[in-house]
């Protein structure tokens, strides 16, 4: 498991005691779990399409993108390393963004 329950956390703020994964899903991408979160909500979207759910995805994307570049800059200061992962890895899907 990459990922562990009680890692989660609303605000991000990488823990002193963290360590920089790069292994399992995050070999591809920085962020696999709003990657889930996006293709979850197209799912929805698709399912049953609204202009009100399309708003509520595209919102969706814009608050979890702000919210991971301010995470990537909190992880930048925590592991030296974070910025070469960077430049190696797209942030939400693979070869693409």
């Amino acid at each position: 498991m990459v990922n562990r329950p009680g890692n989660f956390n609303v605000r991000p703020d990488p823990k002193k005691s963290g360590k920089l994964i790069v292994h399992g899903p995050y070999r591809l991408i920085r962020h696999p779990m709003y990657t889930s979160l996006f293709f979850a909500g197209l799912g929805v979207l698709f399912f049953q399409f609204s202009i009100y759910k399309l708003v509520a995805w595209l919102l969706l994307i814009v608050v979890l993108a702000l919210k991971a570049r301010f995470e990537e800059k909190a992880l930048c200061l925590h592991h030296q390393d974070y910025a070469n992962y960077q430049k190696t890895n797209k942030a939400f899907i693979p070869w693409i963004w």
